[in-house]
């Protein structure tokens, strides 16, 4: 009798563990769907005083959704050509507006960019014909199709948004190139500005989409992710600091009418037995969804404190934690810590992250560069550039990464600085010699 209890025992707690593992691995998504389902499943498990501003999951997923309502040809695999060509196909146009808008959407690359020299290639429609023709596509859905550049890109971007900084326009217009480059303090110099008002407007340009057409033509398009905890720029400390953002299951408790009931000398046996086995699985419950709230905010807080520069500038790298050591300053275990980080956000102020991204790689089953994730490496390059005596060449950047522990071909280089639009060597060896004079 007592060895057979002694097995359940360890078989509930094996359970358990199992559970509280798979509830520290739900991302912010899964851990409210998480919490419906509890409370439906279990009747002692309820939402005792939500914030006034938390809007219910089921209803916040609908209103993100209806947002999304006018991408749902990208969710279905639709390209944006026939994104476009569907919403023309609503506008009063005459038919030489309506053939010289089809000829621009179908003169558009995979990112939603048409050629600088659009109004020259195609003798049937005049200048005029085309600027026109630009303007409609340009009032479409996503915001920034049908730029020329990537500064009219934003610039279009801006508009939509409403935007009502002026140095936004002035820096998306004229200071892109050098915008890319990191040149912050040349740019700063030439306005008459501090350089931490261009880097404040820079940081705010990130927010922006530099490829509109991203996300068509794939079925596995997605959505903006949703930061399971954010870090916060505390003025009195002069640092940044982990906060848990409100939520819904941060409020859940247990319902008292079952206590009552329970202590009720009229309650029957068998409702009793009822009551305390859900009880004891909804202190668990509770349990497990706090204890992750928690470990969340401990690596929340390992991050802001060790990596306080790469917080405060945009353009500094941020350098990997490892996963060791974070579960040796946090007294866990290595896999409770990639568990809690896998498929999490963080909002910070370079924007909402990966908290992989803080992490190393190679202890996460990625691709390792020097435990460096791919937006570490292009902001190493852009440095390079941007602090090079004389235009590198993309042979020249992969040898001085390789020197840095970074091993990447001249290819994969010169991917990354076009994804950044930064112009090759010879061209920045022309720009050096325009700005010279």
């Amino acid at each position: 009798m007592g060895l057979r209890q002694s097995q359940e025992q360890r078989q509930i707690i094996g359970q358990r563990m199992y559970q509280y593992m798979d509830i520290l691995a739900m991302n912010m998504d899964e851990i409210n769907r998480y919490v419906d389902d509890a409370m439906r499943d279990n009747p002692l498990i309820e939402l005792l005083s939500p914030p006034e501003h938390f809007t219910h999951y089921s209803d916040w997923d609908a209103e993100r959704q209806d947002a999304f309502d006018r991408y749902s040809q990208q969710s279905a695999g639709g390209t944006l050509e026939a994104f476009l060509l569907e919403q023309i196909a609503s506008l009063k146009l005459d038919e030489s507006a309506r053939s010289a808008v089809v000829y621009i959407i179908c003169s558009m690359d995979e990112n939603g960019y048409v050629p600088e020299n659009i109004d020259c290639l195609n003798e049937k429609y005049s200048p005029a014909c085309i600027h026109n023709a630009l303007e409609i596509i340009q009032s479409l859905e996503p915001a920034g199709v049908g730029a020329r550049s990537l500064g009219e890109c934003l610039q279009l971007q801006l508009a939509r948004n409403k935007e009502s900084d002026p140095l936004l326009y002035t820096l998306a217009h004229d200071y892109m190139p050098r915008l890319c480059r990191g040149q912050f303090k040349h740019i700063a110099k030439e306005l008459n500005l501090p350089v931490k008002r261009i880097e404040a407007a820079f940081k705010k340009m990130t927010g922006l989409q530099p490829k509109p057409g991203n996300g068509f033509g794939h079925s596995n398009y997605t959505n903006y992710a949703v930061a399971d905890i954010e870090l916060h720029y505390d003025n009195a400390a002069q640092k940044y600091a982990a906060v848990y953002p409100d939520d819904r299951y941060a409020n859940i408790g247990l319902n008292d009418y079952y206590s009552l009931l329970i202590s009720d000398s009229n309650t029957d046996a068998e409702t009793r037995a009822y009551i305390k086995k859900k009880t004891d699985s909804a202190k668990w419950i509770i349990g497990c969804i706090q204890k992750r709230r928690d470990t969340l905010m401990s690596i929340a807080q390992l991050i802001a404190e060790s990596r306080q520069q790469a917080l405060r500038s945009v353009s500094a790298p941020i350098q990997p934690l490892s996963i060791d050591y974070a579960a040796e300053r946090l007294n866990v275990s290595p896999s409770t810590v990639y568990r809690a980080i896998r498929g999490k956000y963080i909002s910070t102020s370079r924007g909402v992250l990966s908290m992989a991204a803080f992490f190393d790689k190679a202890k996460l089953g990625a691709a390792p560069e020097a435990g460096l994730c791919r937006n570490d490496i292009s902001l190493k390059i852009k440095s390079l550039i941007a602090n090079e005596t004389h235009p590198m060449s993309d042979s020249e950047i992969s040898k001085s990464l390789e020197a840095d522990g970074i091993r990447i071909s001249r290819r994969t280089v010169a991917k990354y600085r076009e994804e950044m639009h930064i112009p090759s060597s010879s061209c920045r060896v022309r720009i050096k010699s325009e700005d010279s004079i």
